[in-house]
């Protein structure tokens, strides 16, 4: 019993380790579809909401912040002057959608660092 209870403990280790392979083997909006999502203990999100806080410089208001912002500076430029009120993917620049995947690879890379490396207080800890 104690070896399960070792593997339910590192489960959501996992699921934090997986971002950057998942980004690789999914894509950009895929994953942060996946990782918006607040199911089970809501950690996931927690990435999202700090990759959006060091991407912009911002507080992440809600768990959809990270990917409206993606969308938002990806959309073509001829398109955005139009004033549409929905985009598919086609109206996204996929160069704009590139660089911004990889700045969130990269991202995504340094918090993991800073997870692995520094002792994570919670808010209330002194």
């Amino acid at each position: 019993m104690l070896r399960q209870d070792r593997i339910n403990d590192l489960i959501p280790l996992a699921i934090d380790a997986a971002f950057g392979a998942n980004l690789q083997q999914s894509g950009l909006l895929p994953t942060l579809v996946f990782y918006q999502k607040t199911k089970g203990d809501g950690k996931r999100i927690l990435w999202s909401k700090a990759i959006y806080k060091m991407l912009t410089g911002e507080d992440s208001k809600n768990e959809n912040d990270l990917i409206k912002y993606v969308i938002e500076e990806s959309i073509d430029k001829s398109t955005k002057n139009a004033k549409k009120d929905s985009y598919t993917l086609g109206d996204l620049d996929v160069d704009i959608l590139d660089d911004l995947e990889d700045k969130i690879s990269e991202i995504a890379i340094a918090l993991k660092l800073a997870v692995r490396t520094f002792k994570i207080k919670e808010k209330d800890e002194n």
